[in-house]
């Protein structure tokens, strides 16, 4: 499964930054949440191309920063800023403990396969007083594709999860304090292909199917998802996010 994430996002790294609408809108309200400090020490896992990367540094200057993404090509793109990028997986942190200060991430926990064990592990990085801010992209998410799809067959909707499972996750975690905000977030395409093109070109293709839907089904699925969601010159698609901000109490 984290191999067809990956190449996924390594296809997507040259037009991730012109197709990743919502993963800017997410990255600045990440940011407006995010305390302006400089830290010693600060650790992002999964830069992508940089979106959120390029903020936080800006308003943060952290003395030493490390970023890391699962996928080489997007590690690499974001190396033009100041610090030290890594091909690494965000569920195995190559980290001792207490060693960041400031802990972030945008758009990427909703990857994670295996999250009860690899947040938890993450936060371990944390300093006693550690802040930390997430971004992720939860259930009630793509609500619109979800309906079609089972109708349809064509458009397959990754397995996220509810933004209580994370709150609850975050809850029973010892040594840490959390807030969690959900937003819900409606972006208008001007056709089902053009949201669809955007999409492919994040690189937040996997889905885990395997099976592929034929055309019939691709046709059918475009015609009634602006036949059911459409304004007769848009059509929406629908986001929801949580953003999950603390800091580390104690070790």
């Amino acid at each position: 499964m984290k191999i067809h994430i990956k190449r996924f996002f390594d296809k997507a790294a040259d037009c991730y930054d012109s197709s990743a609408d919502i993963q800017k809108i997410a990255a600045s309200k990440l940011i407006d949440l995010t305390e302006a400090v400089a830290p010693q020490t600060a650790i992002e896992i999964g830069t992508g191309s940089g979106i959120f990367t390029e903020m936080f540094l800006a308003k943060c200057r952290p003395e030493k920063f490390i970023g890391l993404d699962i996928a080489y090509s997007m590690s690499k793109a974001s190396a033009s800023f100041s610090g030290l990028f890594i091909q690494a997986d965000g569920e195995r942190l190559p980290f001792g403990k207490e060693c960041a200060d400031v802990l972030v991430s945008s758009s990427v926990l909703q990857w994670f396969q295996q999250p009860e064990v690899s947040v938890p592990a993450a936060l371990e990085t944390l300093k006693k007083d550690g802040r930390f801010y997430f971004s992720v992209f939860c259930d009630g998410t793509f609500t619109e594709m979800a309906v079609l799809n089972r109708i349809t067959g064509f458009g397959s909707v990754y397995p996220l999860k509810t933004a209580e499972f994370y709150d609850d996750l975050f809850g029973r975690i010892n040594g840490i304090t959390h807030r969690l905000e959900i937003h819900d977030y409606v972006l208008r395409f001007p056709d089902v292909k053009e949201f669809l093109k955007k999409q492919k070109a994040t690189g937040a293709r996997f889905t885990g199917r395997t099976a592929a839907a034929g055309k019939d089904s691709y046709r059918r699925f475009c015609e009634l998802y602006e036949s059911f969601f459409g304004d007769g010159e848009t059509v929406p698609v629908t986001y929801r996010i949580a953003y999950i901000t603390g800091k580390r109490t104690h070790a």
